[in-house]
């Protein structure tokens, strides 16, 4: 995402600059360290000590540039970029597919919901039965809180998984789910009305069809985005 990439750049620009200032130091120390030895050479008493001091100091500054430098390396920066952005890819494609994934689950037990409702009205409510008539509900609430980022796995990658664009994603996905929502809750109360036995199943299917279409929303929206990266790569 844009702004996960922004602060990998960033990263990267600060690591360059500390590169920048190990290879100053080292050059500091270097030209200390040989100056130590030139002016240390055949002296005695306190410009021998003088000149021996300088050198310490000079080969002490010298390897610590020699390690900043080392360490903060464009090459190894740049494997430290690559690393960053493949987990990101990976988690942000990862999450794509559950929010495809979960909404079909939720829809496709929808008919286990309505034997559910109809053993209810048939015989009473019973343990088993409020539990399958539950279910698809329960994926909904699902669908909901990973939209929203707030199911365990969004919160524990929430460095990878929450930018700016995440959240234009995250709005878009929620106002098309509550449109469908209000759209459906409308039609369960006329069903209500008219059909009160089938109010019940009306009222899940509605809020199985909101949370559906705000997850394949925000999937739909984050697989244009990546095309439209992959696209702007190839150019």
């Amino acid at each position: 995402m844009v702004g996960d990439r922004d602060e990998v750049k960033q990263a990267l620009h600060e690591r360059a600059r500390w590169y920048r200032w190990g290879l100053i130091a080292f050059a500091i120390g270097v030209v200390a360290c040989a100056a130590g030895f030139i002016l240390g050479d055949g002296r005695t008493g306190d410009a021998a000590t003088a000149a021996g001091v300088l050198a310490g100091v000079g080969f002490a500054v010298m390897l610590a540039g020699l390690i900043l430098s080392a360490w903060h390396h464009p090459s190894r920066s740049r494997q430290i970029g690559e690393r960053a952005q493949t987990k990101r890819d990976r988690l942000q494609a990862e999450r794509s597919r559950m929010l495809w994934t979960f909404p079909l689950i939720g829809l496709a037990l929808l008919g286990l919901a309505f034997e559910a409702a109809r053993d209810i009205q048939a015989e009473g409510p019973s343990l088993m039965a409020c539990l399958r008539l539950g279910v698809p509900v329960l994926y909904a609430w699902l669908v909901v809180l990973m939209v929203l980022g707030w199911d365990n796995y969004s919160v524990t990658n929430k460095r990878f998984l929450d930018d700016e664009l995440t959240r234009v994603f995250r709005a878009q996905a929620l106002k098309a789910g509550f449109v469908v929502l209000m759209a459906g809750t409308t039609v369960t109360l006329g069903v209500m009305v008219l059909w009160p036995q089938a109010g019940v199943m009306a009222m899940i299917i509605a809020l199985t069809a909101g949370a559906a279409t705000a997850g394949f929303r925000f999937a739909w929206l984050d697989r244009e985005a990546n095309q439209s990266d992959a696209a702007g790569d190839d150019e």
